[in-house]
């Protein structure tokens, strides 16, 4: 979330009430959904650093650097200094690193795919 919000403060540093209103919708878990929809509509803002795909990007480059690659491996290291290595650990560890591959695809498809960012 620290990231997040360096990210949004970033974003908005002109406009204060932006700021705060930006910082509640990270901590109200509705970031995510709501680059979506600016991305989609293509809104972007004459006060903001960058567009609403490089925000959303940075989003989730944020969210895979502090969240999914650190849990990835511990996961791992739990496997690996655990007496019992069942199959069920192992599926956790695979579907993880599934999700996290996805995730860096998406990113990669989204600026492959933008006509800006060609």
């Amino acid at each position: 979330m620290f990231f997040q919000i360096l990210i949004v403060t970033t974003q908005n540093i002109k406009s204060k009430h932006k700021i705060f209103k930006e910082i509640l919708f990270i901590l109200l878990f509705l970031k995510p959904p709501l680059d979506a929809y600016r991305v989609v509509y293509n809104q972007p803002d004459e006060q903001s650093a960058f567009s609403p795909l490089q925000e959303m990007v940075a989003s989730k480059w944020a969210e895979l650097a502090c969240e999914s690659i650190p849990g990835c491996l511990l996961q791992i290291v739990v496997l690996i200094t655990s007496p019992q290595k069942t199959g069920l650990r192992v599926t956790s560890i695979m579907l993880s690193s599934l999700t996290t591959g996805f995730a860096s695809a998406t990113i990669s498809f989204d600026m492959d795919s933008s006509v800006d960012q060609r």
